[in-house]
């Protein structure tokens, strides 16, 4: 396998739930948001006391100019990377103002004629310094950003209380993205935490104002998911049924001056809407074009109504997409979608002790020191892996294997549930194309070999059985 092996992996502190419990999970995640309302609330208040403090005039131009620093410095740390091997936990402990280089020879960014040389490689080696450290520091900002996002997990076991207590809404396809506005101009940061544009929105309220969406890049349209902060009123710590009523009523009022772009406003922003999950809904949603309001469908979102909103990863929401909703629904660098990769990718957390870890804490490996070294690996540092294989019965990962690490773009690793799910989409795929190329028919959404996840069918057969069992339950009481 490379470097990677696998064995079983006991845990010595408090276990934290099987992965096949998936309501006991759920439970207990509703549980642990009242624990930690306190703590969302203070964080949302210092974004938006660090808003209040910035000069809307003066913020676009000066993330542009980071955003250009941010780039040219790590093109420098990857030119000089060939000729100098500078550790990325080096830090230069040389005080502010006391240069081993000479003065003069600074200043003219000459070496000493005296010299052999070793002044420049000084100078050389203080200049990719000072741009692993500022580069270090975008990334930190970047991701205090992204982790404000909360991370969907993805539907492979449908709760038994889909119908009573679960909303349902179809996410509109394109970027996921978070803007935050103040005083009639708005910042948008792409999931990753990384800067995008600064632009003019006075249909938002002049207070701080914070919003998840998905930018449709084609209608040049923010649809709004879900909203953190609205005028100086913290949200998070409402329910998604309050905070979706609140949202849909404050963009009622605000009328055209928001759905619409025109001068002052550049983008226009409209709110995605959420509907009782009922089957008449889900059909509505998966088939039709009458709950949506003109975007393309990318999947089905699934929230349940006391979530509230804590950033990273939430088994209370949950996503599931298929071949019918979207074209991307395996991934692939094809822009089509018409074809995949050979072998199945994931990106996976280092963890301490060699661990390899999902984003919601299930270890499905470790990690020799001789791969460890080899690719300069560290706590917390995300890995690109090769999955030879998934057993979706027992849920395991098979031969994984490290190509690299992770682009520096990349926020987070990805759960389970998604490696899953991908695996369950590429069987399909490849079966699809199977049948295509021998000119059979097309496969339907509900087949799945035995073993496998959750298919639409099954999300349908799900709310029915609940239905009816409701339906039994109210004939008897009366």
């Amino acid at each position: 396998m490379e470097g990677v092996y696998q064995r079983e992996y006991r845990r010595t502190s408090k276990p934290r739930g099987s992965f096949l419990e998936q309501d006991l999970r759920r439970a207990e995640f509703l549980k642990r948001q009242q624990r930690d309302r306190q703590d969302i609330l203070n964080q949302m208040r210092d974004i938006a006391g660090t808003l209040a403090l910035a000069d809307p005039a003066t913020a676009g131009a000066a993330e542009r100019a980071n955003r250009a620093a941010d780039e040219t410095e790590l093109e420098i740390i990857r030119e000089d990377d060939n000729d100098m091997d500078v550790e990325e936990e080096e830090v230069d402990d040389t005080p502010r103002g006391h240069s081993p280089v000479p003065m003069g020879a600074e200043e003219q960014g000459e070496p000493d004629p005296e010299g052999d040389g070793e002044t420049m490689a000084a100078a050389a080696k203080k200049k990719k310094q000072k741009a692993i450290r500022r580069f270090k520091a975008s990334q930190k900002a970047h991701a205090y950003f992204a982790d404000q996002l909360v991370i969907p997990d993805v539907l492979i076991d449908t709760p038994r209380d889909l119908c009573a207590n679960w909303l349902v809404s179809a996410r509109p396809e394109g970027n996921r993205a978070i803007v935050i506005a103040s005083k009639g101009f708005a910042t948008c940061r792409w999931k990753n935490g990384r800067f995008r544009e600064h632009f003019a929105a006075s249909g938002l309220p002049k207070g701080t104002t914070m919003l998840d969406c998905a930018f449709d890049e084609g209608q040049g349209v923010f649809w709004i998911l879900d909203c953190l902060i609205w005028n100086n009123c913290m949200m998070v710590n409402a329910s998604a049924e309050t905070r979706f009523f609140f949202l849909a009523s404050r963009c009622e009022e605000a009328g055209d001056t928001l759905s619409d772009s025109w001068a002052s406003q550049k983008y226009a922003m409209k709110p995605v809407k959420y509907h009782p999950c009922t089957l008449h809904n889900a059909l509505e949603l998966y088939y039709e074009e009458s709950l949506n309001e003109g975007y393309v469908k990318d999947s089905l979102m699934f929230i349940h109504k006391e979530a509230r909103y804590i950033p990273g990863w939430n088994p209370l929401y949950l996503n599931f997409r298929d071949r019918h909703l979207s074209r991307y629904n395996v991934d692939t660098l094809d822009v089509e979608g018409s074809s995949i990769p050979e072998m199945q990718q994931s990106v996976l957390e280092f963890r301490r002790k060699g661990v390899l870890r999902t984003l919601d804490r299930v270890v499905v490996g470790h990690v020799d020191e001789a791969t460890k070294k080899a690719h300069r690996l560290h706590r917390g540092a995300l890995v690109r892996c090769e999955i030879g294989g998934v057993d979706l019965e027992t849920r395991r990962l098979l031969n994984v294997r490290i190509l690299g690490k992770a682009s520096w773009s990349r926020a987070h690793a990805e759960p389970l549930s998604r490696i899953l799910m991908q695996a369950m989409q590429r069987e399909g795929f490849l079966q699809q194309a199977k049948k295509s190329s021998e000119g059979s028919v097309d496969v339907e959404q509900s087949e799945r070999p035995p073993g496998l996840l959750v298919t639409f069918q099954s999300i349908l057969d799900s709310i029915a059985m609940e239905d009816a069992g409701a339906g039994e339950m109210s004939v008897e009481a009366e």
